[in-house]
């Protein structure tokens, strides 16, 4: 009997970490927002953070909220890469920022 607990979290803990990217094929636009966060590295020290948002009400498109920032580009990384003939050698990769995003 103890042991249904224990495998019902370590089920959950499973597919919590599937790190599986899963696009939105339709939306509900009968009253809704749609963002979309995306970023270009303009050079060394800057990159744009661009922010699109469309609102819908009704299904149908009210306005569109389109936002620009400049924030500072992430230092290169050294990594360790494998070609296609197989040799390893290592390059320097940009780093991107990661998106986090809280709704409420």
């Amino acid at each position: 009997m103890k042991k249904t607990p224990f495998i019902f979290c370590s089920l959950i803990l499973l597919l919590a970490s599937c790190n599986e990217e899963r696009e939105v094929k339709d939306l509900d636009r009968s009253h809704s927002v749609e963002v979309k966060l995306s970023t270009q590295r303009l050079n060394d020290q800057y990159t744009l953070l661009v922010t699109n948002e469309n609102i819908y009400k009704n299904s149908r498109l009210v306005k569109t909220i389109s936002r620009v920032d400049t924030v500072p580009s992430l230092p290169d990384s050294l990594q360790y890469m494998v070609d296609d003939e197989g040799y390893e050698r290592m390059a320097m990769i940009p780093k991107e920022y990661e998106f986090f995003v809280t709704v409420k």
